[in-house]
């Protein structure tokens, strides 16, 4: 399955131009002499009458040179790229920390000094969550402990209040109804998953399920507006993924949903976890097969900033704008990147059309 060329004069035929020509034109030299389709193959007789262009023994060396330079200086282009997406990757996560500590909104507050104080807003959202019980519509948790000054990690802005992340909403499991039971599945309830955690908003999956495998199994609805996170899976070890559903759906059994009690709290408490990802995710843990896992202590305990209503609104606004020029800048590096790309391959063809 395998054919060694060598040259045969070594001063009218370098090799390394040989292995030049045919690894960097392969697409236009090689593969239409392939055939077959299952097991597609290049015949010795078709490479035999391959032709190549022959230029003199000092031009393919110079070729070669020239070729390896242009290796280097690309390798070194593609490491500053790449230096570059990291600072981008940095520059984003910075801005969420930013954000979440109220450094994006000194301006705002400084403009907006009448704004009704978190703790009014924390007072709302305990009397939604009171009569949600006494209603019998959740159960009523176990009370969580305050927040100590150890686990305070800045200092607060004005106006604002630190609780932790399960006294804003409903904390949901999700569940796998029966891969065995035909009608509980290819439905049209989206049943979302951790590999669909690709995007900001959710609302398709790649399976989706019937409203009988909700009747019957542990997987229920979440409603709109919920913040969903993974909890369970080898992408926990680098990633924490986070999204807010734009419809109902159901998850599995590797995903928590947390459905605030007050609307128009999800675009913060989603750039809340977003923020704290990577403080979170060191409180993963490991198990001896490697599969990973965010206790439920960590997650509902999560002590959380919280602003005013409409501060969380503003440090949305501002979070998305500056997103938006980290998302022009990355970009800009990507086409860099495809035009080093074109520029070798065009400095290549231009070699070997001169021969």
């Amino acid at each position: 399955i395998l054919v060694a060329l060598t040259s045969k004069n070594e001063n009218r035929l370098d090799i390394q131009f040989l292995h030049l020509y045919l690894s960097q034109l392969k697409d236009q030299v090689l593969v239409p002499l392939m055939s077959g389709a299952a097991n597609v193959a290049l015949s010795v007789t078709k490479i035999k009458n391959i032709e190549i262009p022959l230029p003199t023994i000092d031009r393919q060396r110079e070729i070669v040179e020239n070729f390896k330079s242009i290796v280097i200086e690309e390798g070194e282009l593609k490491t500053e790229l790449t230096y570059q997406q990291n600072l981008l990757k940095k520059l984003r996560q910075q801005i969420l920390q930013e954000a979440i500590e109220g450094k994006l909104t000194a301006d705002w507050r400084a403009d907006n000094p009448n704004v009704e104080p978190a703790r009014e807003l924390l007072a709302r959202i305990q009397a939604e969550k009171s009569q949600l019980i006494e209603d019998k519509k959740i159960k009523k948790q176990k009370p969580l402990p305050p927040i100590s000054e150890e686990e305070k990690p800045f200092e607060l802005p004005d106006g604002w209040v630190w609780c932790r992340l399960a006294e804003f909403g409903e904390i949901k499991g999700g569940g796998t109804p029966s891969k065995g039971n035909p009608d509980f599945w290819d439905g049209n309830i989206p049943w979302i998953c951790p590999k669909d955690m690709k995007k900001k908003y959710l609302s398709e999956s790649i399976f989706q399920i019937t409203s009988e495998a909700i009747n019957k199994s542990s997987t229920k609805i979440i409603k709109k507006n919920s913040i969903l996170f993974v909890v369970r899976g080898m992408i926990l070890s680098h990633t924490l993924p986070v999204g807010i559903n734009a419809k109902p759906v159901t998850i599995n059994q590797d995903m928590k949903a947390i459905s605030p009690f007050v609307p128009d709290m999800q675009e913060y408490l989603f750039l809340v976890l977003r923020g704290s990802a990577n403080l979170i995710l060191k409180k993963v843990k490991t198990s001896t097969h490697g599969t990973c896992r965010l206790e439920s202590d960590i997650y509902y305990n999560w002590q959380v900033a919280l602003p005013p209503l409409p501060e969380q609104k503003a440090i949305v606004t501002k979070v998305e704008s500056l997103f938006a020029l980290c998302d022009k800048l990355e970009t800009q590096i990507t086409n860099n990147q495809s035009h080093a790309e074109q520029l070798m391959q065009a400095v290549l063809k231009e070699a070997f059309a001169q021969e």
